[in-house]
């Protein structure tokens, strides 16, 4: 399954299925990701191991996002 890897501007990372959008926090002058409504998937607040899990080398910018894939296998 193909899915976007986001950082968000708290340090920690989203996987959703939809790429995420930036936006201004409401009340603030602060920039946050925000998940697109009927999202699928929608994992929030991944610790940095989620790099692992898919081989990234380096932390991503806040904001940043990358295409992922991940594969699974019935046990």
């Amino acid at each position: 399954m193909k899915l976007w890897l986001t950082r968000q501007h708290n340090g920690l990372y989203m996987l959703t299925r939809l790429k995420p959008q930036e936006s201004t926090i409401l009340g603030t002058d602060k920039k946050g990701m925000y998940i697109e409504k009927g999202e699928p998937v929608g994992m929030l607040n991944l610790c940095d191991l989620a790099l692992k899990v898919f081989q990234l080398e380096k932390e991503l910018d806040p904001g940043q996002s990358v295409r992922v894939e991940l594969k699974g296998n019935l046990l």
